[in-house]
């Protein structure tokens, strides 16, 4: 954590940024939690330092809850990922890109390593505001289940210029 803020502290230079943001959305469950949890609630709060025009890192923190379809209980996870992101088409106010993002999964204390490739979008609507929309695919790496779900989230930001 600690190089994470030394890097957005003293990494800047000029034409670089950090977009703070969040988003909400839609949590689809596939795989073998896909059969027994529906759709849920998606969140998550971003920080992103934006290396470039092209190339962005940052943290992401959010969660995901399921509904049971088969009994009554929840199933909800926190995600703490490490974002890497590519920006492969871009206009004045229109961004489109893809990116990975790697990190922690928990639930109800129990942790899991996972990846998260992801696609997104961002729109300028004015020099420091924007809206944004994402669609991660979560794969965690779990020894005897497959729990697996894609998001479809969006949000706004708000453009640091440094």
């Amino acid at each position: 954590m600690t190089a994470v803020i030394a890097f957005f502290a003293f990494g800047s230079a000029d034409g670089q940024s950090i977009d703070a943001g969040a988003h909400i959305g839609l949590g689809l469950p596939f795989g073998d939690i896909g059969n027994v949890y529906d759709p849920g609630f998606s969140w998550n709060v971003f920080g992103l330092y934006n290396v470039n025009d092209q190339i962005s890192a940052g943290l992401e923190i959010g969660g995901t809850t399921f509904a049971g379809e088969i009994v009554d209980v929840n199933f909800t996870l926190t995600e703490i990922l490490v974002v890497g992101n590519y920006i492969f088409l871009e206009s004045d106010q229109l961004r489109v890109g893809g990116g990975l993002g790697a990190g922690f999964y928990a639930n109800e204390g129990e942790g899991e390593i996972g990846v998260s490739p992801r696609v997104f979008g961002q729109y300028m609507v004015t020099e420091n505001i924007g809206l944004s929309a994402q669609i991660p695919v979560n794969f965690l790496f779990v020894e005897y289940i497959n729990i697996n779900y894609a998001g479809f989230r969006v949000g706004a930001f708000y453009r640091f210029d440094m």
